[in-house]
């Protein structure tokens, strides 16, 4: 049984739980001379503190369909949810990230409100930060709305983060926000 407990002690130190969810998964795109490789992660790939839990958010789609995308969603009090990737080889070096928000305050209090910020480090050094939307519950209700983040740079080996934050002062308030989407495109 010793030998049993130390070979697992042994792997989960060689091998974190984070290795085995294959988080995010990368998938090549082309279409019309466009050329891109989009990096979907899961609810599992995600570090979260407070009181948040997973969600999902239902959206329509054009050609129709529909469509349900996993996410968080944001509980009394505050939280966040961090997501990370190290960018591999052989990808094209333009990034850009997006995520899917759906927002309803009855009380429109502005102290209820989420967000969403794109980082990307080259070994501890920051070389983009951008915040992508913030979200007020006095601005009234977003349905499913799409943001997006401007193009920024990365090499093989550095580390692309998307972090959310919220803070909810009135339970009913419904704060949502999608796993992000990370895409690396050409030219």
């Amino acid at each position: 049984m010793k030998y049993v407990s130390l070979l697992l002690v042994i792997i989960l130190a060689v091998f974190p739980t984070s290795a085995f969810a294959g988080c995010p998964t990368q998938t090549p795109y082309s279409a019309g001379g466009f050329y891109w490789y989009e990096f979907d992660f899961d609810t599992s790939c995600a570090t979260t503190t407070g009181n948040v839990s997973t969600a999902t958010l239902s959206c329509y789609s054009y050609p129709p369909g529909y469509y349900s995308y996993p996410g968080y969603q944001w509980n009394y009090f505050s939280g966040s949810v961090d997501y990370q990737m190290t960018v591999p080889s052989n990808v094209y070096s333009n990034f850009s990230a997006s995520v899917w928000v759906e927002f309803s305050d009855p009380h429109s209090y502005s102290g209820d409100a989420i967000s969403a910020t794109v980082v990307a480090m080259h070994n501890t050094t920051v070389t983009h930060m951008e915040t992508i939307f913030i979200h007020q519950g006095n601005q009234g209700s977003l349905s499913c709305a799409r943001f997006d983040s401007s193009t920024f740079t990365a090499s093989a080996g550095d580390t692309i983060e998307v972090i959310m934050n919220g803070q909810t002062y009135y339970s009913d308030a419904t704060m949502k926000i999608s796993t992000p989407v990370v895409f690396s495109t050409y030219p």
